[in-house]
């Protein structure tokens, strides 16, 4: 299984960030709404695979995200931030290595760290605008028998890995002069890159807002 390891992308991040003082405009911003993920999110992990396990029917429940965002730049400015995904626990069925359908209840958290870019479309007081991000997700997949004794017939396995992706949004700007207000969605791909073998591509779609404050 890979390992989180050091990520790169805050780093990267801090280096741009340090050469961007000197930018039009600098924001800070705090952003909440709607988590909606496919049921590939409950799939099993590679390790879970791997001892012969696979899912029968997976179900991956709506959550809630929490963000923090940073922005610099006018009209093409440079974003980036770190946020919270936390998807409602679900039950799942699964096989077991014996072939034998058995019921967890399943939880995620992903935590992606992102960076890229942010183009506003227009002037004035509500601006459209769209987002590209590249983002380094970790994310948190825990598995446990849904009738409460973990010794028969599935023990608790709670897993921590990492992924490469990006994400994608849009949304409308609404400039109230003291704070910037941020309606919208975005689309995060988690594990578009350094998939392991026999995994699903998981996605999950975000409708929140964003309340910018100027620095």
């Amino acid at each position: 299984m890979k390992k989180a390891g050091t990520p790169i992308l805050p780093i990267c991040l801090l280096l741009l960030v340090s050469m961007a003082l000197d930018v039009d405009a600098q924001y800070i911003g705090i952003g909440a709404g709607l988590a909606v993920p496919n049921d590939n999110l409950a799939q099993v992990t590679s390790d879970l695979a791997r001892d012969g396990w696979s899912g029968a029917v997976e179900n991956a429940e709506n959550g809630y995200y929490v963000e923090l965002r940073g922005r610099l730049g006018g009209s093409l400015a440079l974003i980036g931030g770190i946020g919270y995904n936390n998807f409602s626990k679900a039950r799942s069925t699964y096989f077991d290595p014996n072939n034998r359908e058995v019921a967890l209840n399943t939880s995620q958290t992903i935590i992606p760290i992102s960076i890229g870019a942010d183009m506003r479309l227009a002037e004035g007081f509500m601006v459209p605008y769209l987002t590209l991000e590249a983002t380094y997700n970790i994310y948190h997949r825990s598995f446990e028998s849904s009738s409460g004794d973990f010794s028969s017939p599935f023990e608790i396995k709670s897993v921590n890995d990492s992924r490469l992706g990006a994400a994608v949004g849009g949304g409308v700007n609404f400039d109230l002069k003291i704070v910037q207000l941020s309606l919208g969605g975005k689309l995060h791909l988690p594990n578009l890159l350094n998939q392991e073998e026999g995994e699903s591509d998981i996605y999950y779609a975000q409708l929140g807002t964003i309340l910018y404050f100027g620095m």
